[in-house]
């Protein structure tokens, strides 16, 4: 069965509707979220999910969508769900400025 992955080209510019809508993407709480929501601010074009089922992607762009962000469903290489990893098998964690940092 083809996978699906939900990528974020510009967050919109209601940071509450947005924020809203990440936490039901998956089990995260609110600080993640914000902090997700501020990742999208400064790197455009990052997956948000990858590894999913279309009509759970299709939920979930349409979700972002009604919250004002610009999204893309595209097709997935991954088969395993996951949740905001730039890159397979690397692990990340949060970096000073709230940014996402490869962990070596």
């Amino acid at each position: 069965m083809a996978k699906f992955q939900i990528s974020i080209n510009r967050p919109p510019e209601s940071q509450k509707d947005f924020i809203r809508a990440l936490r039901q993407v998956g089990p995260i709480g609110l600080k993640q979220a914000v902090n997700l929501a501020i990742h999208f601010e400064r790197f455009r074009n990052s997956v948000l999910v990858a590894g999913i089922d279309l009509p759970v992607a299709e939920h979930l762009a349409s979700a972002l969508r009604n919250a004002g962000a610009e999204v893309d469903l595209q097709a997935s290489s991954v088969s395993t769900a996951m949740l905001c990893v730039p890159e397979v098998n690397a692990k990340y964690e949060w970096g000073a400025f709230r940014t996402i940092v490869k962990v070596a």
